[in-house]
């Protein structure tokens, strides 16, 4: 029988280059300035609005 390892993997986000990250950020619909560069997970999670607001839902089953 074969034995299974648990293997940990660390991923390590660098950030982009200035150019690439505003490129990216262009591609994706965002034009602003940015003051750092940031990493790819960064720049696809990206939101230049802070006022969420979330969906109301109505609850399924017994919530309400």
């Amino acid at each position: 029988m074969e034995t299974l390892k648990k293997v940990l993997i660390i991923y390590e986000f660098i950030p982009l280059a200035f150019d690439r990250t505003s490129n990216l950020l262009n591609k994706l619909g965002h034009s602003i300035k940015l003051s750092q560069p940031l990493s790819v997970a960064a720049i696809f999670n990206f939101e230049i609005s802070n006022n969420y607001e979330p969906k109301l839902r109505k609850a399924v089953g017994f919530g309400n």
